[in-house]
Formats: structure tokens, sequence, C-alpha cells
């Protein structure tokens, strides 16, 4: 919830009480203005605890995310390459055969087929 929001909903809050101030003591209208302002200021308040809390745990997600690209970074290297002609050879997990591949091969998700046993690469147990 925006800030603005928060502050428009205490200001109508507050001049639904002055409304109700103003009532006759003894007014059937006035108990049921004065328990809505009331609701109202407590609605208020939790969505301005509610939107608190939303910015702090926004603030978190967006610390984790650069804590997860900077271990991404330590792991797989800053930059990935970009010459599309780059292979890379891993062996097959179940023919135990080194398969060279394309560096793009490996960013498709597609299944990665061992060009000597014909088997997916990805499903091995």
């Amino acid at each position: 919830m925006e800030k603005s929001t928060a502050s428009k909903l205490k200001k109508q809050t507050k001049a639904l009480e002055k409304l109700v101030a103003v009532l006759p003591k003894d007014d059937a209208y006035k108990k049921i203005f004065t328990a809505l302002s009331t609701f109202c200021a407590e609605m208020t308040a939790g969505l301005e605890r509610l939107s608190l809390a939303t910015d702090d745990l926004h603030e978190c997600v967006i610390e984790l995310c650069e804590d997860v690209c900077d271990i991404e970074d330590a792991v797989f290297g800053d930059e990935e390459p970009e010459d599309s002609d780059e292979m890379v050879e891993l062996t097959c997990p179940l023919c135990k055969k080194p398969v060279p591949l394309d560096y793009l091969d490996l960013s498709d998700e597609k299944r990665l087929i061992c060009p000597h046993c014909k088997k997916n690469m990805m499903e091995a147990e």
C-alpha cells in the first residue's frame, strides 16, 4: 500500500470521527458511527503495519536476489560465453563416453541425447 493511501485513510477516519463527535450523545446513529469510526481507525493502523512489513519483505527479497546473483557469479563465473560456437565436453553418466556439446545446448533445457548410447543424459539415475 502506498504511503499516500495510508495518509488518505487516516484523514478520512479523522473526518468521520469529527462528524460523529457532533451527533447528540443519545443518538442511535452516534453509536453506529462511533463503532464504524473505531473500526476504520483499526483497519488503517493494520494496513499501515502491513505496508511496513511488505516494504521490509521487499527489501529482503532484493537482498536475497543480489546474494543469489553473487553466488551464481562465484560458481559459474561473471559472464556467460558470448560465442555461440564455444564447445563444452561432458561425460555421459550412462556410457561414460565424452560428449561434445555446444554451450547453448546446455542452456536450452532440452533433452541432451548422448550420440553414443542414444539415451537422455539428463535422466541418468
